[in-house]
């Protein structure tokens, strides 16, 4: 459960509806307020394959929770010197699976 952002909640479930999800979303914000949680959960909606997504229980959604889908990538924020980023080899190889 995502408490707190019913506004945001409300916004994205009528763009999943109506098929008008967007190519990318920004989530940002302190930590831990369910920002990936939200993340998780979307990428189960747009996979879904029940009549009421995010269902938790079909194939997708189980390969997205478990990290194995091929279409969900989730990429880790390095800390290096204080610094928060992600590396270039990172984005290597994110372009590389893309490309396949």
């Amino acid at each position: 459960m995502l408490v707190g952002h019913e506004p945001v909640l409300r916004l994205l479930e009528r763009a999943l509806v109506q098929g008008r999800l967007s190519h990318a979303y920004l989530l940002a914000g302190p930590a831990h307020v369910g920002k990936g949680t939200l993340a998780m959960r979307m990428a189960q909606a747009a996979n879904c394959e029940s009549d009421v997504p995010p269902c938790g229980g079909c194939a997708p959604c189980k390969r997205i929770q478990a990290g194995r889908h091929a279409d969900v990538v989730v990429l880790e924020v390095e800390e290096q010197a204080g610094h928060k980023l992600i590396s270039i080899d990172t984005v290597r190889d994110l372009l590389h699976q893309a490309s396949l």
